[in-house]
């Protein structure tokens, strides 16, 4: 049985010890170049359109083309750069969608039970634009890399019900009054960590273990928790994860239990910790109003985030769009796990660095968060983070960034 891999943007490798005669993909020069082991190794004379070259003729028989390494390698990461939109981008007349995808041979979104087909950018993005207000339908993608077909939800998405994501319109969203506090100096800071969970899970609030519990009068406090935490001194409160994340029931809320380092979606809040799960406007209201509630009082938000490692890739999207893309492999192509947490997150790549970028801009100008408290920042490279620093000074001068800087070894270059 001969399987056949793309390695590199003019390499394919075949698992086969047979003789191999004859081999041709339509449009390519490839010639032989080296057999290692049980692995024979060919050249094409031009770079493979990774979106287009699906099949390989092998001794007059055809073959499905894998994605092998090939987006492992820094030569992809430098050709296929993509700066233009992602996700969904609504307006009430119609909604672009925008995935990065550059091994896809076929992209669909599919909004509603309807299906729509989608063209390849340059950069290696898809993109199509479905007409009609589309304000809160459901969609995903369906992708091809090979043979098959695999529904995928959207890694950028910013919103979601207890099942899929879903379009919202983000001018809709309950109005935020209060600004970002401000700080002269970082050692002017007080930081109080809490679980929005735990704050007010034996509290006498109405919605217990919710974000709305957080900003409710407490009898037993005399105030409500945000009030509270203000009263003791503290100038920030730093939340541990509350975007999407594995390890919970969002309707049995007592059934599992988790702090929220396994993340799932790295745009969309976690519907465990909301009133109403269900309604994919609520999550983000609430969370707004805590944020707003402690600019009220002079209090800071910061959000606890985790972009060193994900649970699980078979969970996470990014995967099925750009397979081991996402993730940091060693000079051997081995996936790494420097935390032990498994899958160790590739932060040198431009499109992932770029989604971290993304989505720490997106809680800035979405919530108003006032800083970000990063789990296991020694895993991040430098470059990454000094980027973040940049950009997010430019929406406010008075971001706080700090982390864990644990010198784990890792594959980072020393």
């Amino acid at each position: 049985m001969i399987k056949a891999f793309i390695d590199d943007l003019q390499l394919i490798r075949l698992e086969s010890t047979d003789y191999i005669y004859d081999i041709h993909i339509q449009g390519y020069e490839i010639t032989w170049y080296k057999n290692e082991g049980e692995n024979q190794y060919f050249k094409s004379n031009i770079d493979l359109k990774l979106h287009e070259v699906d099949h390989v003729y092998i001794n007059h028989h055809r073959y499905p083309l894998h994605i092998g390494l090939v987006t492992l390698h820094k030569s992809f990461d430098k050709k296929y750069r993509y700066d233009g939109p992602l996700g969904a981008v609504y307006t009430r007349t119609h909604t672009d969608f925008y995935v990065y995808s550059p091994v896809a041979k076929e992209m669909y979104c599919m909004v509603d039970g309807a299906t729509y087909e989608m063209t390849y950018l340059e950069g290696g993005a898809y993109h199509v634009r479905v007409q009609g207000d589309l304000e809160g339908k459901t969609y995903a993608y369906n992708v091809r890399l090979v043979d098959t077909f695999q529904l995928a939800n959207d890694p950028y998405t910013i919103a979601s019900n207890l099942d899929a994501s879903v379009i919202i319109d983000i001018d809709k969203l309950e109005p935020q009054v209060h600004d970002h506090v401000t700080l002269k100096k970082y050692t002017d800071a007080v930081i109080y960590e809490g679980m929005i969970r735990d704050l007010t899970i034996d509290l006498d609030v109405p919605n217990k273990g919710t974000f709305l519990g957080v900003i409710e009068y407490s009898e037993t406090l005399k105030s409500s928790v945000l009030e509270y935490i203000k009263n003791l001194g503290v100038t920030h409160f730093q939340v541990l994860p509350v975007y999407d994340f594995y390890g919970v029931d969002d309707v049995n809320k007592d059934a599992l239990y988790n702090w929220g380092y396994n993340p799932m979606q790295y745009f969309a809040l976690e519907g465990w910790l909301s009133k109403n799960p269900s309604d994919p406007y609520s999550r983000i209201n609430e969370f707004r109003k805590i944020v707003d509630k402690a600019h009220e009082i002079g209090l800071g938000v910061n959000m606890d985030v985790v972009y060193n490692h994900v649970y699980e890739r078979a969970l996470f999207p990014y995967d099925y769009f750009v397979p081991g893309y996402f993730y940091r492999h060693d000079k051997h192509f081995k996936q790494t796990h420097s935390a032990f947490l498994e899958n160790d997150v590739e932060t040198t790549n431009y499109m992932v660095r770029r989604l971290i970028i993304d989505s720490l801009v997106h809680f800035v100008k979405n919530y108003k968060v006032d800083g970000f408290r990063f789990d296991l920042m020694g895993l991040m490279d430098v470059d990454t983070m000094n980027q973040i620093d940049v950009e997010l000074r430019k929406l406010n001068p008075n971001i706080m960034l700090y982390g864990e800087g644990w010198n784990i070894d890792n594959a980072l270059p020393k």
